[in-house]
């Protein structure tokens, strides 16, 4: 009996996302293409989950560690001491620690940065200054966050903890 053509369905194509954002990934270097509006994404390759967010800071000397493959902003207002590991980095305030980069790092004009950056391309506009050490080019060597195991407490062996 043949199908009426009421019956059929035709499937078009998987729609593809309208803004995309290309990644590699931290830990094993695969290409990865996400939505622009994802928050997270876990690495197909070697499953390592990561962030995909976008974070500005513009608070007073505030120290931290920020982790994220998206874009991080330092407002012309804040003082920033710690570690960053992200995709894509502009610097308007000031800025001391370690910078892990996997993209391109902007420097504003009256923007200060000391310590060291690891980055895949720098750009510094007039009037911005930074002093430490820099690593820049496809082959900076941009370490994975370590993700360290929970501590196992086994309250036979240790009733004490």
């Amino acid at each position: 009996m043949p199908l009426k053509p009421s019956m059929l369905t035709t499937h078009p194509r998987k729609p593809q996302p309208r803004e995309v954002r290309s990644l590699s990934c931290p830990n094993c270097g695969a290409p990865i293409q996400v939505s622009r509006r994802a928050m997270s994404y876990r690495c197909g390759k070697c499953s390592m989950p990561m962030k995909l967010e976008d974070v500005t800071v513009d608070q007073l000397n505030n120290t931290r560690t920020l982790n994220t493959m998206g874009h991080i902003h330092l407002t012309a207002h804040s003082k920033v001491d710690g570690e960053l590991r992200c995709g894509e980095l502009t610097v308007s305030g000031s800025y001391h620690g370690n910078a892990h980069v996997h993209g391109k790092v902007h420097m504003q004009s009256h923007s200060h940065c000391s310590g060291e950056i690891n980055a895949r391309s720098l750009t510094i506009d007039d009037g911005a200054s930074f002093e430490g050490q820099l690593r820049i080019g496809p082959k900076a060597r941009i370490e994975a966050p370590q993700l360290e195991p929970p501590e196992f407490h086994d309250p036979m062996i240790d009733p004490a903890a």
